[in-house]
């Protein structure tokens, strides 16, 4: 049975990965699906089974499950921070898109089958320090695709890290450094606790410079 418990107004840290560490995005096309369905499916009054393919053009709901304040889509796995708004928001939103994936990757690739590990995994959000931390976290995972040894090595030219986390098009980080707010993106209770324009990219540079255990 699942731990955590789910009420509204608060911050979870919510991450999956492929069912024997399997690719769950093998293609440009599948990221965009996931996507769309983060968008779609992210609305109370809106059926579940409806065809995704109806719901033209993908739209922000008005009445949302969740607040998506922050993501990354890697090869293999992905991670969201998602603040709650609707009872039972966060379960019923992933339970949603994880299906609704499931049967479209199943199709594509001509496969039957569980294609996550688990339904997901989630950590409740305690406080406003492991909120920072955690956005840090889900978006220096980016750098794991053009640095793969960061973790041991650090990183060496932090502008060119910093492009890399700018050009990655299936992370919220864009939107971070960039300012673009995209509008399925809530980064408003992270960044409004940074003043300065460049005090976010400061924020993740230290973290890489001097870090400390994965959440």
């Amino acid at each position: 049975m699942r731990e955590t418990s789910f009420m509204n107004g608060e911050y979870y840290h919510v991450y999956n990965r492929g069912v024997d560490k399997r690719l769950i995005f093998q293609a440009e096309r599948d990221r965009l699906r996931f996507m769309k369905g983060i968008v779609a499916f992210n609305d109370v009054g809106r059926h579940a089974t409806k065809s995704l393919q109806r719901i033209s053009p993908v739209v922000p709901s008005k009445t949302p499950y969740v607040e998506v304040v922050a993501y990354t889509l890697l090869p293999n796995h992905y991670h969201f921070l998602l603040r709650q708004v609707a009872d039972r928001g966060v379960p019923e939103f992933m339970r949603r898109v994880g299906t609704g994936f499931t049967k479209y990757f199943n199709l594509r690739y001509q496969r039957n089958g569980r294609l996550f590990q688990s339904p997901f995994q989630a950590k409740h959000v305690m406080d406003d320090g492991y909120l920072l931390h955690l956005s840090r976290y889900i978006h220096l995972n980016v750098l794991d695709l053009s640095f793969p040894e960061w973790r041991d090595a650090g990183i060496q030219d932090w502008p060119a890290a910093i492009r890399s986390m700018r050009g990655y098009l299936w992370s919220s980080a864009k939107d971070y450094l960039e300012g673009t707010k995209r509008f399925y993106i809530r980064p408003d209770s992270i960044l409004e606790q940074f003043k300065l324009p460049d005090a976010y990219p400061r924020f993740l540079k230290d973290w890489v410079q001097h870090p400390v255990l994965d959440p």
